[in-house]
């Protein structure tokens, strides 16, 4: 059985490695195909680390010979050296997550050039890249997916639910904490949340949380945890961004405030004050967002690529 190569540097995490790791799983389980993954020597590899349960699958070995099948994100082609990058013989998966691959000066940038097969986790950033013209090799978009049964575990009955409001403001701890310093009502619980935590401590949090206020970057390829709120059922405050655009939905699935502190207070607002009928209506259209989001036809998108691999890299 042929294998895919994996490389990641982890220093904590991020929704870029859930991603990877994600991919990792749906080549595990495509049934033809293998996987491994090599960490860098500055990698944390305890429970931090989502591939600490696997370590079956870890390679000491890198870079893998130029036949092998790589899987690549972000600055994982830095761990080759130069001329392997460009003269390879086997396939190159490059899943390609975040608006600076399109932008010039940045380290990503130049990587385009490089033949690979191409997957981008969201329209936007599929034009932004292809709009470059300097992509080498065929392309593919699919949409990011969540585990709709893993994070549904975390979830809790709304009458059940401690937190009025969390602010999830890792990506933007200035609005976040402005935004803290502003919400003056001593009977509300709410909880600021500027420093990075697992996963599993965040999915709780969301789950705990009757409104949730994300803070993303102004450009997201795709930002996640939105989508896990809405599995969560937690009223979503999202400010518009550049990026996964179609998922957000103003008044009819979350909350969607120009991206200034006043509209984010007035929305948050409109969050907590919501009669119990629109906020049971919007949480059931968020709910059907994040089903149609789900990784199951993540995994069965990326298996028909796998699948023409041979094909696509003649």
């Amino acid at each position: 059985m042929n294998t895919i190569h994996f490389y990641r540097h982890f220093k904590g995490f991020t929704g870029g490695h859930l991603k990877v790791f994600d991919y990792f799983n749906h080549t595990l389980e495509s049934g033809f195909l293998s996987a491994s993954i090599f960490f860098s020597a500055e990698s944390v590899t305890d429970e931090r680390n989502p591939w600490f349960r696997h370590q079956q699958y870890t390679s000491d070995k890198w870079p893998p010979t130029s036949s092998d099948i790589l899987f690549l994100a972000g600055d994982d082609w830095q761990s080759l050296p130069v001329s392997d990058r460009i003269n390879r013989h086997g396939p190159v998966i490059n899943l390609i997550q975040g608006f600076r691959h399109a932008t010039p000066g940045t380290s990503v940038y130049p990587y385009l050039q490089n033949r690979a097969i191409r997957i981008f986790v969201g329209e936007e950033v599929a034009n932004a890249v292809l709009n470059t013209g300097q992509i080498n090799g065929p392309h593919f978009t699919i949409p990011n997916g969540i585990d709709l049964n893993y994070v549904r575990t975390f979830m809790r009955s709304r009458s059940d639910r401690k937190t009025d409001l969390l602010i999830a403001g890792l990506k933007n701890t200035e609005t976040a904490l402005k935004v803290a310093q502003c919400i003056k009502n001593p009977n509300l619980n709410v909880k600021c949340l500027t420093q990075q935590i697992s996963r599993e401590h965040f999915l709780e949090m969301m789950g705990d949380s009757r409104v949730t206020l994300f803070l993303p970057r102004s450009f997201e390829g795709f930002y996640l945890p939105p989508l896990e709120g809405m599995a969560l059922e937690t009223l979503v405050v999202c400010p518009c961004f550049t990026g996964n655009k179609q998922l957000y939905r103003d008044g009819y699935n979350c909350f969607n405030p120009e991206y200034r502190l006043e509209p984010v207070l007035n929305a948050i607002q409109s969050a907590l004050d919501i009669p119990e009928i629109e906020a049971t209506q919007m949480l059931d259209h968020a709910r059907q967002s994040a089903s149609f989001h789900n990784i199951e036809g993540e995994r069965k998108m990326y298996h028909h690529i796998l699948r023409q691999l041979p094909e696509l890299w003649k």
